[in-house]
């Protein structure tokens, strides 16, 4: 397991140390009532409600985020990407290296029913909920199986 990212992919990453996730949540804790997000998402009135997730099940989650959330007594839901259990890379990590190895323009070049969004950085449309994230995913694993050679 990896202490930290892989270089080919640690740019780009949306991480916080655990130290300003603790100064977050407390803030969170502080002006919210926080709850499960199946609470939430039942609730009629939801001012003054907020839920904590995670997307994807990083082990990063686990490894520091909850001992903050532990530490603070707050309820969390941790969504999992079920990829990594078929030992395939998640596309979020795929499109993190082709931005990284300045690999953008050719991947675009290969993208036949991905739409780019006008305004959007490479990133950004291709989570777009106009492109359907299984079609960036295979489109996005032939271009590395063509140029990386995954």
């Amino acid at each position: 397991m990896f202490s930290q990212a892989p270089k080919d992919v640690e740019r780009n990453l949306h991480n916080i140390t655990p130290s300003v996730l603790h100064d977050h949540l407390s803030y969170l804790k502080k002006h919210y009532r926080l709850v499960f997000v199946d609470e939430l998402a039942e609730s009629r009135h939801c001012g003054g409600v907020a839920a904590i997730t995670y997307d994807d099940g990083y082990q990063s989650v686990i490894t520091h985020a909850l001992p903050v959330l532990a530490d603070l007594d707050i309820p969390f839901t941790i969504f999992i990407n079920t990829v990594s259990f078929d030992k395939r890379v998640f596309w979020r990590d795929k499109v993190r290296y082709i931005i990284n190895h300045d690999l953008v323009e050719p991947c675009e070049r290969s993208l036949r029913i991905t739409s780019k969004i006008p305004g959007m950085p490479f990133y950004r449309y291709t989570k777009h909920p106009g492109n359907n994230s299984r079609v960036v995913d295979q489109e996005i694993l032939n271009f590395c199986k063509v140029v990386v050679k995954i």
